[in-house]
């Protein structure tokens, strides 16, 4: 009996180290990559994109940027959404604009009009993004589906008077608040 015992831990502790032996971590990762960069298989560009222009210090404007990759006129409906510190949303519409094909049009925005202004603590924005986008219905027909892409959220932290603000990424809130170590 005791054998028996013996030989159940070695077959069962010998066969995970013999498949981490011969898969190790990763190897698939570059071939799958590989096979999808020949195949051409790539997802495509949303129709329109959204994203925040970038900003030295504290600012009293954030500059949105909407882009259309498509060689169609869009017209997009606009809005902020600002997520406070204790998850509470809050929107701001923007209006409408119409962007021409294949091009960006940068919408500054005065942060004193941000949705979502909190001492102390980082507050998110982000810009949601409107539009129509053509599909096939049933039996071929043409229809137009409402679609809202979003951009990237804004953590921004505001003076006293919240008349300015300093705008971060995630990744750069969270090492400023130390939610991550600053690497070298």
């Amino acid at each position: 009996m005791f054998s028996l015992g013996a030989i159940l831990v070695v077959a069962c502790t010998g066969t995970p180290q013999s498949a981490q032996q011969e898969a190790p971590v990763g190897v698939s990762l570059p071939l799958v990559a590989a096979a999808a960069e020949e195949s051409h298989d790539r997802p495509s560009p949303p129709a329109i994109s959204a994203s925040w222009m970038r900003s030295a210090g504290e600012t009293t404007t954030l500059i949105a940027r909407l882009q259309n990759t498509t060689p169609d006129v869009k017209v997009v409906t606009l809005k902020l959404v600002g997520l406070d510190p204790y998850g509470v949303e809050r929107e701001r519409p923007l209006g409408k604009k119409t962007l021409s094909p294949r091009s960006a049009l940068d919408l500054p925005i005065a942060v004193r009009t941000m949705p979502v202004q909190s001492a102390g603590h980082a507050s998110a924005v982000a810009v949601a993004v409107t539009y129509d986008l053509p599909v096939l219905g049933p039996a071929g027909v043409k229809q137009q589906i409402s679609h809202t892409v979003h951009s990237p959220p804004a953590y921004l932290t505001f003076s006293d008077d919240f008349s300015k603000a300093t705008a971060r990424s995630a990744g750069e809130e969270a090492r400023a608040s130390g939610a991550v170590a600053a690497t070298a």
